[in-house]
């Protein structure tokens, strides 16, 4: 039962989260203790309501259903309920800056095709022409790197005279290439800034991350998701750590919370689910 009731609360906690996020934007702590407060409340009312509704139990609550009882939690609700519309009222979406853009693509160096990677590095020629300073590309776009760097070159010549940076999801610290041992599904950058940003903290379970083996992808537990991009603070994501915003939690709750989330994914099956969520966090 012990194991059932953790996977329940640890189902259940990052929902909550998700909902304080949408009721109280910017708020972080206090938005989610309003929320619970919210609850509460509300379960109060309905018990209320109920028990003086019911004829059987009118006569034995008619001393404890009173207007005295009623009205304290009628009023916390309405105040929770003006401090919800005067915070998203107030509240202001952090606009993506202009030289910013996410591509979307179908490429994928594991079927390494030559004509869709000469398309795909066309497409990012033609936004460095433009002016554009980040440029995201989805996961394992580049492969292995810095193994799989060779194809770049001229892309990433173009990008550091312009001064920009790619971003794209890669593999990295393979042993040999070897996809028999430990290694790391990541976050580089090249061009302007070349280095890898981000080690994924929380790969998706037995398709990637195998407990207590020798291979699959690394576990980073302990590394944190906050990073700096063009002087903004933002929060990684890789693949499955979308379905989890109770990873990302804390680093909202702070006092400096990152201003934008970066996430890198190449399985669009949750797309909605994924977006609701990294939405009603990120309003935290």
């Amino acid at each position: 039962r012990c194991p059932f009731l953790f996977c329940a609360f640890m189902d259940l906690f990052p929902r909550l989260l998700e909902a304080a996020g949408g009721l109280f934007p910017r708020l972080k702590l206090l938005g989610f203790i309003l929320f619970y407060l919210l609850i509460i409340i509300i379960i109060n009312l309905l018990n209320i309501l109920t028990a003086y509704s019911h004829p059987k139990l009118q006569l034995s609550c008619e001393n404890i259903v009173t207007i005295k009882t009623f009205m304290p939690n009628f009023i916390l609700f309405a105040l929770i309920c003006i401090v919800a519309i005067y915070s998203n009222e107030k509240y202001k979406k952090n606009e993506i800056p202009k030289k910013w853009i996410a591509l979307s693509t179908k490429f994928e160096t594991s079927s390494f095709n030559i004509y869709e990677l000469n398309y795909l590095k066309s497409v990012i020629n033609n936004l460095l022409d433009n002016g554009y300073k980040i440029i995201i590309l989805p996961e394992n776009t580049v492969g292995i790197w810095p193994k799989n760097k060779k194809y770049w070159t001229d892309i990433i010549i173009k990008a550091n005279k312009k001064k920009s940076t790619i971003l794209s999801g890669a593999y990295t610290n393979f042993d040999n290439g070897s996809l028999t041992k430990k290694y790391d599904s990541s976050i580089v950058s090249f061009g302007y800034k070349n280095h890898i940003v981000y080690f994924t903290r929380q790969p998706i379970p037995l398709a990637g991350w195998i407990p207590f083996s020798s291979h699959g992808l690394n576990a980073h537990w302990l590394s944190k998701g906050v990073g700096w991009i063009d002087h903004r603070k933002v929060e990684f994501l890789v693949c499955f750590e979308e379905l989890l915003p109770g990873l990302i939690s804390s680093s909202f709750l702070s006092n400096n919370p990152p201003q934008f989330i970066v996430s890198v994914v190449n399985n669009l099956g949750a797309w909605e689910i994924r977006k609701i969520k990294n939405w009603s966090v990120n309003r935290m």
